[in-house]
């Protein structure tokens, strides 16, 4: 209700000023065709589908566009965030971390009458969390938060407190990420520590050099941090796993054979970590864990006027149609109902429900913003209207390896649109405002 109330004020209320970014007329056209598609396929999602629309488009109209916030500003805000989030989002991954080392192994009731694991399964950690994929995209937004504090930390009260809180949230999400063996938690990792690497400011020998001399420092930079990257990762799996072993054969053997032998397996397959999953031994392995397949059958819907407008929801598009006498391959009916609304791929996501009239101006868009970052950063680096040691070029060098994370995560997830409630989703909208208008901060829009 507050968001609603906002958004009246800003958009009916506001004037022009509610109207000065360009991207927000892409993103309201985005929008009604999503609503547009809901409507017209009301019956294969109802007020479900719309509820979590609305909480979607709130999230953009509320969050992204934070159009009287100033650099500074976005930096103070951030900070706040950064800090909160850090607290909430550590007691969560300590808690997970803790299962692990416990061998906590349980399975509960969810939603719709589901199940789902917590705490340890096979080899892979879930933690509190119902996927090792959300639980890593999790850990990572934790990893971000925990660099913000320290690289803002400077004019904090109490700033070696929050310096040491902020270091231990780390290694507690690093302890996660190595220990979920997540694939799409590696590869959002490995594009914020990239991202970063290429866009960090400059030190200040090197804005002394030449430009293709700070070029080829920014590149050797990228693959040292990226081995590095690995490298923690790896030894962080390798202590994390002999610290369950050590516990496991100090506190945790029992008397109990057929317990003790469960727990011994667990054990032993976490000792395979990322270099031998415990599907590995498999020839029929699918390194993309059915998503290929999931994707292939979701598409496979967008036939005729569909292609335009989308599904809605698949599932239930799948079983009305059923209902009236269509048929489908035996794969499609088998993962499309598996997956229910979650296609695993943010992209597909929006294709699938809303079609091409809500994919197009959702690619013009993103394609927009990275026609400007891509501009805005060549322009800093070699010198011309932006320098990199402003507030903006702070702000977007911290906040576009976010976004850039979490819109590569969802080439194998879906957490940046129309996925109800989701708090990665409301996240990626609040920063990728801070970056977009770090790009255009001083410029007319």
């Amino acid at each position: 209700a507050w968001a609603v109330a906002i958004c009246v004020k800003e958009y009916l209320f506001g004037g022009k000023q509610a109207w000065v970014h360009k991207g927000i007329a892409v993103l309201l056209f985005f929008l009604a065709a999503c609503l547009m598609s809901k409507v017209l396929l009301y019956r294969y999602g109802g007020l479900d589908v719309i509820g979590k629309l609305c909480y979607f488009s709130l999230c953009i109209l509320v969050l992204y566009p934070q159009r009287r916030l100033q650099s500074a500003d976005y930096i103070k805000m951030l900070s706040v965030l950064a800090r909160t989030l850090g607290i909430v989002i550590g007691i969560m991954m300590l808690i997970s971390d803790w299962m692990f080392v416990s061998v906590f192994s349980s399975t509960i009731t969810i939603r719709a009458g589901g199940t789902a694991n917590v705490g340890f399964a096979e080899n892979r950690l879930y933690g509190i969390f119902t996927s090792p994929n959300v639980g890593g995209a999790y850990a990572l937004i934790l990893v971000w938060c925990s660099f913000v504090t320290l690289l803002w930390s400077g004019k904090m009260r109490a700033k070696i407190l929050w310096r040491i809180l902020a270091a231990v949230q780390m290694i507690l999400a690093v302890m996660y990420i190595s220990v979920a063996l997540s694939r799409g938690t590696y590869l959002m990792g490995l594009a914020m520590v990239i991202g970063y690497m290429i866009l960090r400011p400059s030190f200040a020998r090197e804005k002394a050099l030449k430009a293709w001399l700070q070029v080829s420092l920014r590149v050797v930079s990228v693959v040292a941090a990226i081995f590095l990257s690995i490298g923690i990762v790896n030894v962080f799996n390798r202590v994390s796993c002999e610290i369950m072993t050590w516990n496991y054969e100090t506190n945790l053997k029992s008397d109990d054979a057929e317990k003790d032998e469960q727990m011994q397996a667990i054990v032993e397959n976490a000792l395979l970590g990322s270099a031998g999953r415990v599907e590995a031994d498999r020839d029929d392995i699918d390194i993309t864990n059915k998503r290929t397949r999931i994707w292939k059958s979701n598409l496979s819907l967008l036939k005729g006027k569909h292609l335009l407008i989308g599904v809605n929801q698949p599932h239930e598009y799948l079983k009305k149609t059923m209902e009236q006498g269509v048929t489908y391959p035996e794969q499609v009916v088998t993962f499309v109902n598996y997956a229910k609304s979650n296609t695993h791929n943010g992209y597909l996501q929006i294709l699938v429900s809303g079609g091409l009239l809500a994919f197009l101006p959702m690619a013009a868009f993103l394609a927009w913003c990275a026609y400007l970052a891509v501009r805005y950063m060549a322009k800093s680096l070699l010198g011309g209207k932006w320098p990199m040691n402003t507030a903006a070029y702070a702000l977007f060098s911290v906040t576009l390896p976010m976004v850039l994370g979490v819109l590569v995560d969802n080439v194998v997830e879906s957490n940046f649109a129309l996925m109800g409630a989701n708090f990665i989703q409301a996240f990626f909208w609040v920063v990728a405002g801070a970056c977009v208008l770090s790009m255009c901060e001083g410029a007319k829009e």
